[in-house]
């Protein structure tokens, strides 16, 4: 079994047993719910996925990830993506999505205030602003995932080109197009990051030894000359 699928492996177990344990809490006690598997595997893409994956990968391009470019959540997905105009998409896409969820639906959830928009806008009881706000939400979070899909599968290919370029030879891993696509789902991309981050790890490797190798050339030539001088 190669290092690919024991890492997806790994990632699938790791998934499984989350969901498995917010199941068990949920069964223990009638207040926990079983969505808290999702927060979990969640926390776990945010905080030990995506940061050693931002971090491989700044280290690919010979510069090192601050904490902030790690850790801080939605800048440091957007701190690796190079694509100018899909960026400020995503920032107002997800600065929508955020004012809408954190703060205008918490404020029409106040029945009066939700009344009196409806009436504005010569709504029904039925289709409500926030009715509409949420489909709104809906749609905004779908091409918010769209767009975040299509540039990690830009920086996927970057880090298959290098693969190709330093180690001449052509990657094709267990993942292929289909897990790929995985970029695209919210929590089941988790999977989508094993084989780039293995190939980053490959790249690393290299990359250090041909360091180590241009300065120990160095130093040797160097000496060389030294010694001719004298």
């Amino acid at each position: 079994m190669s290092k690919s699928d024991r890492d997806i492996l790994f990632s699938l177990s790791v998934v499984i047993g989350m969901i498995l344990l917010a199941i068990l809490a949920g069964k223990i006690s009638s207040n926990i719910n079983p969505a808290w598997a999702a927060v979990l595997v969640f926390a776990y893409q945010q905080m030990y996925i995506i940061p050693q994956f931002i971090s491989k990968y700044a280290k690919l391009h010979k510069v090192e990830a601050t904490k902030s470019e790690k850790y801080a959540l939605f800048y440091n997905e957007l701190s690796i993506m190079s694509n100018p105009a899909r960026k400020f998409q995503l920032t107002v896409l997800g600065t929508c999505l955020f004012c809408i969820i954190v703060n205008v639906l918490p404020l029409l959830s106040i029945t009066f205030i939700s009344d009196i928009i409806t009436a504005l806008f010569g709504l029904t009881k039925n289709r409500t602003v926030s009715f509409y706000l949420w489909i709104f939400a809906g749609l905004s979070y779908i091409a918010f995932c769209v767009s975040r899909g299509i540039e990690y599968l830009a920086i996927r290919n970057d880090i298959y080109e290098e693969n190709n370029r330093l180690l001449e030879r052509r990657y094709i891993g267990v993942s292929g197009t289909l897990i790929g696509l995985l970029f695209f789902v919210p929590l089941l991309r988790i999977f989508a990051f094993q084989n780039p981050n293995t190939l980053l790890d490959k790249l690393t490797i290299y990359n250090d030894a041909a360091a180590i190798e241009a300065s120990l050339k160095a130093n040797f030539k160097e000496g060389g000359n030294i010694g001719h001088r004298n």
